[in-house]
């Protein structure tokens, strides 16, 4: 190999190496990537892919040594990649800590890598190890499949957001202070110290082209209030008081039916953009007799 070759290559793989390394700090400085159970999931199986693809990289790198040691630099490489990665993290204002969960998927990342690559090189003709290297491979993308697919699905369903009958709509809704069972319908109880109701995340933020939010609700126990606004992403987690829009519900269950432009109204401040949807937030006051809220077939007109 010549100069210039040596040199180029060793350009090439210093310009992959810091490519590699910058995808990981930025995963972990990049804000707003843990906002909901989705965008949560989506965030923790790139870890998975981008540890697999750094772990492949330098073990691909060590192919002159022998199995074991080129196995033993690029685990040191690779671990302490993930723990400074994971440190990095107090420079965008979080305690410094290491995500013991991060670490366990850039482990699984990496070592799926190293046993694809390992198998592969040994196959030669061997059908089993070569089938086993492809398998490794696309686990490392099952997770990111799974979260696409739950993705695309509830987008379909759009412009119905929640039956509650279905188990992809369960990453899309949370409780706020209470825990939400479903079944055929949400139900929940509400909390005796707190506000506490449920926080829909819809996966289509553009609801311009509608003009009501309809839903069935009700209460077992005695008739109460509940309170409902929609936020944007420059509003999302708004849920004061005089922000609000109330309804009243009785053990019989209603239909209601409520123009999504008095459920963005915020006083003496901009609207929440029905282009820009990023919360739906459903509370009850709190509670200090036992009751359950219900709630069913949320959705657009």
């Amino acid at each position: 190999m010549t100069i210039a070759a040596m040199l180029a290559s060793h350009f090439r793989n210093s310009v992959i190496l810091t490519l590699a390394a910058t995808a990981i700090v930025a995963g972990h400085l990049l804000p707003g990537l843990d906002t909901s159970e989705i965008q949560n999931g989506i965030r923790n199986s790139l870890h998975i892919i981008v540890f697999a693809g750094f772990a492949g990289f330098v073990f691909s790198r060590l192919k002159n040594l022998f199995l074991w040691p080129a196995i033993g630099i690029t685990v040191i490489v690779v671990c302490t990649a993930a723990v400074s990665a994971e440190l990095l993290q107090y420079f965008k204002g979080a305690s410094p800590s290491v995500d013991l969960g991060d670490l366990v998927r850039d482990g699984v990342g990496a070592a799926l890598s190293i046993t694809a690559i390992t198998f592969w090189k040994k196959s030669q003709s061997n059908t089993v190890l070569r089938t086993t290297a492809v398998i490794m491979g696309g686990l490392i993308f099952v997770p990111l499949m799974f979260w696409l697919a739950v993705i695309i699905i509830n987008r379909a369903m759009f412009p119905s957001l929640l039956t509650f009958e279905r188990w992809w709509e369960t990453f899309t809704y949370s409780g706020i202070n209470t825990t939400v069972n479903a079944d055929t319908a949400a139900r929940f109880t509400p909390n005796k110290t707190y506000r506490s109701g449920l926080s829909i995340r819809p996966l289509v933020s553009d609801w311009e082209n509608y003009t009501y939010l309809t839903f069935t609700a009700a209460v077992e126990g005695q008739s109460t209030t509940l309170t409902l606004r929609i936020n944007d992403t420059s509003t999302l987690g708004w849920m004061s008081k005089d922000a609000m829009h109330e309804i009243y519900i009785t053990t019989t269950p209603e239909h209601f039916r409520l123009p999504l432009s008095e459920l963005t109204v915020i006083p003496k401040k901009d609207s929440a953009k029905l282009s820009d949807v990023a919360q739906i937030v459903i509370l009850t006051p709190r509670k200090r007799k036992e009751s359950t809220i219900i709630l069913d077939d949320v959705r657009l007109e």
